[in-house]
């Protein structure tokens, strides 16, 4: 990915500077980097949810009956609560760690 930093058009589209460019052939991207016209970028990363909100999410989604046969909360009522994708295996982990913490 990449942040074009001057104006060019490319397979008759203008690019301006703030523009993010996904799809440029290696050469083509290689010469516009070499004349500055645009910037590698990392793409951006989710911002992973605290702890309290984790807890939060998995109290609810029980609390509203939004689970599994064996008591897990649902993926999807995850999802909702934190606004994050997430995964069967983070749901699992996050879901151990409730159930530790809830037991103490």
């Amino acid at each position: 990915m990449h942040l074009t930093l001057w104006p060019f058009k490319h397979n008759g589209r203008t690019f301006r500077p703030g523009d993010t460019v996904e799809d440029l052939p290696e050469a083509v991207a290689a010469r516009l980097l070499e004349l500055g016209a645009i910037e590698r970028q990392q793409p951006a990363k989710a911002a992973e949810p605290d702890v309290a909100d984790i807890a939060r999410a998995i109290r609810d989604a029980i609390e509203t009956g939004q689970t599994t046969k064996d008591g897990k909360p649902t993926v999807e009522a995850l999802e909702e609560r934190l606004g994050v994708a997430v995964s069967a295996k983070q749901r699992d982990e996050w879901f151990q760690g409730y159930q530790e913490i809830s037991e103490k």
